[in-house]
């Protein structure tokens, strides 16, 4: 893994055996929550990670903010409430950070395709870049967020404008099973959001994956399986 400074963000990247900067041409995952997820993607045994695909790990500089679609309060009163800049961040992914990429690491061209993947908050922001952006071939959530203020009415009243990208939902059965606040409708709200997609998105383009895990447990096995998922939809 290798680490490039770049609009202000520290990323990280894990690069393709044989990639050549500036030459080679490949697909890029965009992933979310890059401090957490490349934690968890040390732990994915090596022989599982020769992927075809460029990840570049993107770190939160305020996640409550970037990763949510609208403005809300605090689930509780040590948390700071929700920003609601989700859409200002995904201009900035596409204006601003996949351009340098194309730049930087493709010489101006451009990748073959593109994914974007997120857990939790970053898993909401994932399936909600789907109504405001058609730049991703392919969006993979992880343990999303669905259970965020609003939300259910959102993606019952919208309809996706990216309609050719595919969709990888992964959710454990146990999400939210503990919680008191809005987070028990966590499982839920992951199948009301699955039901929606399924109303506008062509038949076959979406894979809902249950675990039977908490929204904590086993992070990294649920990468790596997200990751596989998009490794075979490069093939």
């Amino acid at each position: 893994m290798q680490t490039i400074h770049t609009a202000g963000r520290d990323l990280e990247l894990l690069v393709p055996s044989g990639f050549s900067p500036g030459i080679s041409s490949c697909p890029v995952v965009y992933a979310l929550d890059a401090d957490l997820l490349f934690k968890a993607l040390e732990k994915i045994p090596e022989e599982e990670k020769s992927y075809r695909f460029l990840l570049v790990g993107i770190p939160p500089l305020d996640r409550l903010a970037e990763y949510t679609p609208w403005p809300a309060k605090a689930l509780h009163e040590r948390f700071a409430d929700f920003g609601g800049r989700g859409g200002e961040y995904l201009d900035y992914l596409e204006k601003v950070l996949m351009p340098w990429i194309n730049k930087e690491l493709f010489g101006n061209g451009a990748p073959s395709k593109t994914a974007l993947l997120g857990h939790s908050l970053s898993g909401l922001l994932g399936i909600y870049s789907l109504y405001k952006t058609d730049v991703f071939d392919h969006v993979a959530s992880i343990s999303g967020s669905f259970w965020y203020q609003d939300w259910a009415g959102f993606v019952k009243e919208n309809a996706p404008v990216n309609k050719k990208a595919t969709v990888f939902l992964s959710s454990g059965e146990d999400e939210g099973k503990d919680a008191h606040d809005i987070k028990k409708n966590a499982a839920q709200a992951t199948k009301d959001t699955y039901k929606a997609l399924t109303e506008h998105l062509p038949q076959g383009s979406i894979e809902m994956q249950w675990n039977p895990y908490g929204h904590h447990d086993n992070i990294p096995l649920k990468l790596s399986e997200a990751l596989a998922h998009l490794d075979k939809q490069f093939s």
